[in-house]
């Protein structure tokens, strides 16, 4: 499952709703490396009034339904939280593609759990996005697609959003909303997994 090793926390000036540590006279804050977190521009797809609308992760609110996959199909989950933090982050763009080339892309914080499929093994684990590997496997709206480049920036602000049933479709990926800190076991995380209604036989 790998250790998920936290990144250099990062300076921040102003409001942060995280974790911070800040010296005495001084409002230069340091981000403690404990949120999972989207890119403010992320698209959701968000079912309002019966229609389907798209929609920036910045946002999305309290009790809105985002619409997310449970192994077999598209369903709709509600959103708990989404609590912005401001100041300048470490993020991870990962690009990847399908058979025909079409791409995908999102950009999250280093210790977002991500979803990785192992189609011969039929196996689906959670890795931070800073333990994704070029080849590793993610489920989209439109199928599997492959891990093909992955970009380290440093960016402003990102975004918590939480919902009820722990995944959302973010840019069409399939991802989780949570996050794992290094201390949890390979059992905790099939817990997730299994919270997530991420059944295996979707593999097949």
């Amino acid at each position: 499952m790998g250790n998920c090793e936290d990144e250099n926390a990062t300076p921040v000036k102003g409001e942060s709703n995280t974790t911070v540590n800040q010296g005495p006279g001084d409002d230069t804050a340091v981000v403690v490396c404990n949120i999972f977190c989207f890119y403010g521009d992320t698209i959701v797809k968000v079912l309002e009034n019966k229609k389907l609308k798209e929609k920036h992760i910045s946002e999305i609110k309290k009790g809105e339904l985002v619409q997310t996959y449970n192994g077999k199909e598209l369903i709709f989950t509600k959103v708990k939280e989404n609590i912005k933090n401001k100041g300048l982050f470490t993020f991870y763009e990962i690009k990847c593609k399908n058979e025909n080339l079409d791409t995908k892309s999102i950009s999250i914080t280093w210790n977002h759990k991500m979803i990785i499929y192992n189609k011969s093994k039929k196996e689906i684990k959670l890795k931070c996005a800073n333990e994704v590997k070029i080849g590793d496997i993610f489920r989209t709206k439109y199928g599997f697609f492959e891990v093909f480049e992955i970009n380290k920036k440093i960016m402003n602000d990102c975004y918590e959003l939480a919902a009820e049933n722990g995944t959302v479709l973010a840019n069409d990926i399939f991802v989780t909303t949570v996050y794992l800190n290094r201390n949890h076991s390979n059992k905790n995380c099939q817990k997730i997994i299994d919270s997530a209604k991420i059944p295996i036989d979707i593999l097949n």
